[in-house]
């Protein structure tokens, strides 16, 4: 998945897409901790050295047009 829609109301809008950040930011911070405590599954060995974040920032509109 590369996109999430979510409907709210006009007063939680900003509240709902910080809270979308925060989500994405975190399955990044899980997918980390899942893939270092499974390392043997993955054929190269390595450690990530990296923290990925998968926020992609969020937008505000009336219609999907307008979010995508």
């Amino acid at each position: 998945m590369d996109e999430f829609l979510v409907e709210t109301t006009p007063e939680m809008a900003i509240e709902v897409g910080e809270l979308m950040e925060e989500s994405y930011t975190h399955t990044g911070v899980l997918l980390n901790q899942w893939y270092q405590a499974n390392i043997e599954k993955y054929s190269g060995g390595e450690q990530l050295n990296i923290l990925p974040d998968f926020a992609g920032g969020y937008a505000i509109g009336q219609s999907y047009y307008d979010c995508h």
